[in-house]
């Protein structure tokens, strides 16, 4: 299963996330996964990150992270089906992978080939019947005054945005904290619901 959120910077997004990936757990699906994809290169992503996982320490849950902060594919490998798993995010995905390498990011084959890495990936674990949820972020909704390289990254996020919506089973917009459900109706919906009195 594969259930997609996204919202805006600061909407609640991974706090909801996190709830809503606990509510999966059951006798056969017992272990959580937090694949973290953001790497610390100030002191302010420095905090966000202390942040979550302070969150998730408070959750009472146990939360077992990965780093992978470029090629999702490379852990596939390690994935069962007794696991959920919680990728945040994609929007830093996506920028670790297209401007690791100066200036690729302005080659249409490279950015084609990030589109299709990441889709394969999440095409492959939701065929392996694992439980992921995949956090993003909205950025189209600004201004149109950005840089030749920030288009080419904002029109990336839109296209996988386009993909993903697509093959998930359930889609989420959170926005200030409320979670909207725009696509599907996952199997722990109402019981997320229930527990969190939406």
């Amino acid at each position: 299963m594969l259930v997609f959120i996204t919202g805006g910077v600061r909407s609640g997004k991974s706090a909801f996330a996190e709830r809503l990936a606990s509510s999966f757990l059951t006798s056969d699906r017992n272990k959580l996964i937090y694949v973290a994809t953001s790497k610390i290169y100030d002191s302010e992503m420095k905090m966000r990150i202390e942040k979550h996982q302070e969150d998730r320490g408070r959750s009472g849950l146990e939360w077992e992270t990965w780093e992978q902060s470029t090629q999702l594919e490379h852990i596939l490998p390690n994935f069962r089906e007794h696991h959920v798993v919680l990728v945040d995010c994609l929007t830093t995905l996506v920028a670790n992978e297209l401007f690791f390498e100066i200036d690729m990011w302005n080659d249409p084959e490279y950015r084609q080939k990030i589109f299709k890495r990441i889709s394969s990936f999440l095409t492959e674990v939701k065929k392996n019947n694992v439980t992921i949820l995949l956090v993003s972020n909205e950025l189209l909704n600004g201004g149109t005054s950005y840089d030749a390289a920030t288009l080419s990254y904002m029109k990336l996020i839109g296209l996988l945005h386009q993909k993903i919506v697509e093959i998930a089973n359930a889609v989420y917009l959170v926005e200030a904290g409320i979670p909207l459900r725009l696509k599907g109706r996952d199997e722990n919906e109402r019981n997320y619901a229930s527990r969190y009195k939406l």
